[in-house]
């Protein structure tokens, strides 16, 4: 089985929460989807996605098409079951690892429908049949991010990812204390930093929200740095 053509389908997608913020990066309020359609010339079709999260470079308007035009064309001819060529194949050209998700999405799908098989069955079996999801809460005010939180709550959300690490440290501590402090019996909540404390601040705001019941996600930016926080706090 060999790849024999790569389409890409181009979709502007709105946020249904309006503005979308992650930490540092300044907001969006649309999504740049790219839909990766990789055939094979014995006609199985495989279907990937990438798409922007944000304003960060890597998922600017226009980069994820113009990373998958890099790409293909060093896929075209090469057997898409063969997870680890392609993945090597990939791994020759630096970054561009939004797209080259999609390649890879693209691929599983051509293997599991080259077994007549759900992934799952060749990746160690099904664990369950529902998977519970999370809602994330932008980079906003704290009182509107208990107005977001609850409004979320009406919808059946139990589990919440709080994004901070805005550069205010005064103001992470409030979202975090007043959101999680109306925490309901049942709910879950992540607080994700994308790395953009440092490990005093960390140590700071965790340490003043000790009592609170969250996880945290990558705190600081570097892996040592968040295995100290991890050492000398209870999260």
């Amino acid at each position: 089985m060999r790849i024999k053509r790569v389409s890409l389908h181009h979709k502007v997608m709105p946020m249904i929460c309006g503005k979308f913020s992650c930490s540092l990066e300044p907001g969006t309020e649309t999504a740049d989807v790219i839909i990766t359609r990789v055939e094979t010339q014995c006609g199985l079709v495989g279907y990937g996605e990438a798409g922007s999260v944000g304003g960060y470079p890597s998922y600017a308007a226009g980069a994820l098409a113009s990373s998958a035009e890099l790409i293909d064309r060093h896929l075209m001819d090469k057997d898409p079951c063969n997870l680890n060529d392609i993945q090597y194949t990939m791994s020759l050209i630096d970054g561009h690892g939004p797209i080259k998700a999609g390649f890879d999405m693209a691929c599983w799908d051509i293997l599991g429908k080259s077994a007549s098989k759900p992934l799952y069955d060749l990746i160690g079996g099904k664990l369950r049949d529902r998977v519970p999801i999370y809602r994330s809460i932008p980079t906003i005010d704290p009182g509107d991010m208990v107005e977001s939180v609850n409004d979320w709550r009406r919808d059946g959300y139990r589990m919440f990812q709080l994004r901070v690490g805005h550069g205010d440290i005064q103001a992470d501590l409030q979202r975090i204390s007043r959101v999680i402090s109306e925490r309901r019996e049942g709910e879950e909540f992540t607080v994700d930093v994308a790395g953009h404390w440092r490990r005093d601040e960390a140590l700071y705001v965790l340490s003043a929200v000790e009592d609170l019941d969250f996880t945290v996600e990558q705190p600081c930016w570097t892996f040592e740095d968040c295995i100290s926080i991890r050492q000398r706090t209870g999260f």
